[in-house]
């Protein structure tokens, strides 16, 4: 916002303008500018002498109306007299014609979709990779654009992964931008890699991205690391039906081990690095003890209780991986809080948290 001027400043600049008429050459324009100072001091009122200065200014104008501009002669080029050779007509035409080009290129390679996509390649081939993907993504469907742009993100995601020296503003840069390029050439291993050095990277309780989630970083030791998801999912049953069933034996652990949920999730490069986990539940009143080996799994009790603050983002109810007061039922917690009696398993409403371990 353009600095207010006070009034000293403004008679500081009137007077200016009054005296720089000693450096005009044209009469015409030393009665304009008097003039022009003229109504400043007008505008400014009784302040100081500005009513004196503008009777004057008007005075000074009475000087230079109606006189001729007496301007000195115009400097003479010798060269002027001289004929223009061939070469430099020749110079002179290519000047132009190479202008004319210019002029011409400019206005095509902004209107034209063709010039738009001409412009785009010249950025990828002079390694403006950003640019190029973005100016191919804008083109939409045009001739082999979606081709070419997927190529251009894949190489400017390249120039900002660098597997020996970390830096997580790039290396997040590149993890949305391969995102973007999947089964691309080497894509699905180099953001496997990406996202496994960011997680490595990245503090416990912090919030990281691996495939198509969100995860809470919740445990780290040596080279792994426990992740359970950020946001709950909702409309998830323990159990397809009202059964007497563990976690052993339920449809919830099928399904989310199962090929349909883990690859829509995780890449066969991502899947390498669930490392498999040792399940094993006791025995009770409720249920015969059972083990199993499992990718993803839920919490159990203990484990709610102490990542509670952890995971506080989301206060949704998720069922834990433990047996309830009966075998048709399953614990699961509720505002932080574990409900050891626990609910029938086939109900829809409460949420699925998985987690896993991942080898890093």
């Amino acid at each position: 916002m353009a600095k207010k001027l006070d009034t000293n400043d403004l008679y500081d600049k009137a007077v200016k303008l009054m005296n720089s008429t000693e450096c005009l050459v044209k009469n015409s324009d030393k009665v304009k500018i008097l003039k022009t100072a003229s109504k400043r001091f007008e505008d400014l009122e009784d302040y100081k002498d500005s009513a004196q200065l503008s009777q004057k200014c008007l005075e000074m104008t009475k000087q230079f109306e109606g006189k001729k501009d007496n301007l000195p002669p115009h400097p003479v080029n010798p060269l002027d007299n001289k004929k223009k050779t061939k070469v430099g007509k020749i110079l002179t035409a290519i000047v132009v014609v190479v202008a004319l080009l210019a002029v011409f290129w400019l206005i095509y390679s902004r209107v034209s979709e063709n010039g738009r996509y001409l412009k785009a390649n010249f950025y990828g081939a002079i390694g403006n990779h950003e640019k190029a993907y973005k100016m191919l993504d804008n083109l939409k469907d045009y001739k082999d654009a979606p081709e070419l742009r997927v190529k251009q993100q894949y190489l400017f995601a390249k120039s900002k992964y660098d597997a020996k020296k970390y830096n997580k503003k790039k290396y997040w840069t590149a993890i949305n931008s391969f995102r973007k390029t999947l089964d691309y050439k080497d894509t699905n291993k180099l953001l496997t890699d990406a996202e496994i050095e960011f997680i490595k990277h990245t503090d416990k309780g912090h919030d990281v991205l691996f495939g198509e989630a969100h995860w809470i970083i919740v445990e780290k030791y040596k080279h792994k690391a426990m992740l359970v998801r950020t946001k709950p999912l909702a409309g998830f049953s323990y159990n397809s039906t009202n059964a007497n069933v563990t976690w052993k034996t339920s449809t919830i652990r099928g399904y989310i081990n199962g090929p349909i949920y883990m690859n829509s999730i995780f890449t066969n490069e991502m899947q390498k690095h669930i490392m498999d986990t040792k399940i094993r539940a006791k025995a009770n009143k409720a249920i015969k003890g059972y083990r199993t080996t499992d990718k993803l799994f839920f919490l159990n009790s203990k484990q709610a209780e102490k990542y509670e603050e952890l995971l506080t983002a989301f206060r949704r109810d998720y069922w834990l991986i433990e047996s309830g007061s009966a075998p048709n039922r399953a614990k699961y917690v509720s505002f932080g809080q574990v409900m050891d009696n626990g609910y029938e398993v086939d109900n829809p409403y409460i949420n699925i948290r998985p987690a896993m371990w991942i080898n890093y």
